[in-house]
């Protein structure tokens, strides 16, 4: 993924004195609290956009006491011009700052960072040529703390990328939202539109948060990463990424529908769920690089691709441990479940690839591709490549996605099923998907797949997500 920067604003004078003093003694000396008073965008005093044009490298702008429900902005996006700089908000759900659909509503021109936490950024928008970051733009990092991005877009006629957030070096998400955001790009014949949600240059980092309903879209050209996209390094934790889409035309298509990772040196998901996404390739994810991918107790599910790859495509040696692939669904070129191309590696352990159900034959229903696949314990129903043998080929018996505890939904095993009991402990893991509170290993043996099955559990659905 290649975009390109906007001009250079001038640096403040807490940026020049930083090469003079040393960034760490510049912050400590201009480090302040600036308060927000007027819920108003004028430019007055009080207001977010001026405490923003004052503040130095290592300020806070706090809106907490603020009793307003929005700020509109009127004059255009919110430049930040020092970093790192955090806004603080008064909390989850109560101060929306809302771009009006009329321009971004932050552009960053540092290097370093820009922290929003505890607020919601909507309805930004970009357009042009060339179209990046529809609500934020960043030249540095962006860290999302409890805070929501939503209703925001860049449109471009060649290239659309970004609806929510773009940054120049990474994206970090840490208990918070983006959601229905879109990067749409229009030209009649090569567009490019990526990544209708985020867009981490440099890496993405997203723990415990929520991505859904983004959309990539190219109405004559390639889509990819309708949710995230990212280059260098991913790490997902105890998050989901859910109902998004890359809409491509032929003869480019959609790609990726939930994560798109191109020349990842560095790839770590555990305990969180990929599902509902749409493409016409890759509908869950595609992972592509030169590192070993890792994917642990997660589950991969309900996807749907129009031609191939249902759940994951990858062409990166992967490690997949105490995992669940199961219930997506490709077109006629099959591998609902996982596709593996370029001659990767892939160690599977104690997952379970199942259930999933291309139109056509070609490819294997569960697992397709080339590469070459080894491990232990698992639980593969259908594959069109040599699977170790020790694979079970039976029915999973995997109730429904749903809330069955813990932070992601997650398929129950049924009574009886196959995967009961026959997995392997040689990761050591304390809990299963769900985290804390439910154990790993319970019984003889732990069970294939993400979700550990406890005969005395009286509930198994309702709990936490």
């Amino acid at each position: 993924m290649r975009v390109h920067e906007l001009s250079s604003r001038p640096k403040p004078l807490v940026a020049v004195m930083s090469g003079i003093l040393g960034l760490g003694l510049a912050n400590t000396l201009f480090a302040a609290t600036i308060p927000v008073t007027s819920c108003a965008d004028d430019g007055g005093f009080g207001t977010l956009r001026h405490a923003v044009l004052i503040a130095s490298g290592n300020d806070t702008v706090d809106m907490s006491a603020l009793g307003c429900s929005t700020i509109t902005l009127t004059s255009g996006a919110i430049h930040v011009d020092v970093d790192p700089l955090t806004i603080l908000g008064p909390g989850e759900g109560k101060l929306t700052i809302d771009g009006a659909n009329a321009d971004r509503v932050f552009f960053h021109s540092g290097t370093q960072s820009l922290t929003l936490s505890d607020v919601t950024v909507a309805h930004g928008q970009t357009s042009g040529t060339k179209a990046y970051g529809g609500c934020i733009y960043s030249k540095g990092s962006v860290y999302l703390d409890h805070a929501t991005v939503t209703a925001c877009a860049a449109h471009g006629a060649a290239v659309g990328a970004a609806g929510g957030v773009l940054a120049f070096g990474t994206v970090h998400m840490y208990a918070s939202t983006v959601i229905e955001n879109q990067a749409t790009a229009s030209d009649v014949t090569g567009a490019v539109a990526e990544c209708g949600g985020v867009l981490g240059v440099q890496g993405a980092y997203i723990r415990n948060s929520l991505v859904s309903g983004n959309i990539a879209q190219a109405a004559h050209g390639k889509a990819r990463g309708g949710g995230v996209g990212v280059d260098a390094s991913l790490t997902v934790k105890y998050s989901t990424i859910t109902g998004n889409q890359a809409i491509g035309a032929a003869p480019d298509y959609g790609a990726a529908g939930g994560i798109y990772g191109v020349t990842l040196n560095s790839v770590s998901i555990k305990n969180s769920t990929i599902d509902h996404n749409q493409a016409d390739v890759a509908a869950g994810l595609s992972l592509a690089g030169s590192a070993t991918a890792s994917i642990t107790q997660s589950t991969i599910s309900s996807n749907t691709a129009n031609i191939g790859a249902g759940g994951l495509d990858t062409s990166m040696n992967l490690t997949l441990d105490n995992s669940t692939i199961a219930f997506n669904q490709a077109g006629s070129a099959g591998a609902a479940g996982m596709f593996v191309s370029g001659g990767a590696t892939i160690d599977l352990e104690s997952s379970i690839i199942a259930d999933n159900s291309p139109s056509g034959t070609s490819g294997g229903a569960d697992l397709g591709g080339g590469g070459t696949i080894t491990g232990a314990h698992n639980l593969i129903k259908i594959s069109s490549t040599p699977v170790p043998a020790d694979t079970i080929t039976a029915d999973p018996a995997l109730g429904p996605l749903a809330c069955n505890g813990g932070h992601t939904r997650t398929h129950a095993l049924m009574p009886g099923s196959p995967a009961i009991d026959a997995g392997s402990a040689s990761s050591a893991l304390d809990f299963d998907q769900r985290g804390n509170g439910f154990p790993r290993d319970i019984g003889v043996a732990p069970d294939i797949g993400a979700y550990e099955w406890d005969p005395d559990r009286i509930f198994i659905s309702g709990f936490d997500c």
